[in-house]
């Protein structure tokens, strides 16, 4: 239990990319386990341009509610 509470203290700090495409199980779990403090979105990650980073978007802010 006072491990996971360090895991999610230490990710209040972190700020995550990831590679082209819609954010991986792995960002939208640390989202939604409170243990990341954000992301980030790369040129790699608008390639399908406004609706498309607006979609990722709404599925990061979903993870992170």
């Amino acid at each position: 239990m006072a491990r996971m509470k360090l895991r999610n203290t230490a990710g209040q700090v972190l700020v995550a990319g990831y590679p082209e495409g819609g954010p991986q199980s792995p960002i939208l779990d640390a989202l939604a386990e409170d243990s990341l403090a954000g992301v980030i979105l790369f040129k790699r990650n608008l390639a399908d341009g406004p609706r498309g980073a607006a979609q990722q978007i709404r599925r990061l802010a979903g993870a992170a509610s």
